[in-house]
This record gives structure tokens, sequence and C-alpha cells, in this order.
């Protein structure tokens, strides 16, 4: 399980309503037409990451899916969505090994044409 201090969860959760009040008192400020919330559990290994998602499904009253090694629950609360996703070990692995590719290739940005393709 994650350990999320009572301090932490009450400071969240009276920054969600500061942000909600600041988006009432400032209709003028766009908002997006949906906001998830995402929470990753970091703690053990896999089975242990999973325990914690169907942990969290049972409280939410919803089901589990796991797909490309994302184990995950979610629940819609009208434009806002909760979710919760593991993810695996493996899925992390490939990640890392995708990303150490990151900066090998820089494209030549002058050949863009004037239209900005």
């Amino acid at each position: 399980m994650t350990h999320i201090t009572p301090d932490h969860r009450s400071a969240f959760i009276t920054d969600v309503r500061t942000f909600a009040d600041f988006l009432t008192a400032t209709p003028y400020v766009p908002v997006p037409a949906h906001l998830d919330v995402t929470v990753f559990p970091m703690d053990g290994g896999d089975e242990v990451r999973r325990a914690e998602i169907d942990r969290i499904a049972t409280v939410l009253g919803t089901t589990t899916e796991c797909d490309a090694g994302h184990y995950r629950t979610s629940k819609p609360f009208g434009r806002v969505s909760y979710r919760a996703v593991a993810v695996s070990d493996g899925a992390r692995e490939r990640w890392d090994a995708l990303m150490s590719y990151d900066g090998a290739i820089t494209p030549d940005l002058s050949a863009r044409h004037k239209d900005g393709r």
C-alpha cells in the first residue's frame, strides 16, 4: 500500500476545494472537458501493487482491467474520474529501455515547411 499520511490527504482535499473555489470565482478562466485524478501505488512488487488496486476497486465498487502491463480501476464522477494504476515491473523496464534512446535523434527543424508542417 502506498503510504500517504493523514496530513497529506487532508492538504490534498483542501487544495482540491481551493481549486474548485478558484474556478467558481473566476468564470472567465477556461476549464478542461474532463479531469483525471490518477494514483500509482509504488510500494512493493507487482503482486503488492496489484493487491492495492484490488483493494481500491473494492472501496470504489468497481472492476479491474489489465493491458500492456497496466492493472487499473477507475470511477467517474461526472466530468472528473478517479483512477488507480499499478504499472508492472516489466512495463517499467520496457519504458526505461525506450527512454534510453531519448535524445539520440534530433529532428532537423530547419527543413519544416513554411506552413508549420
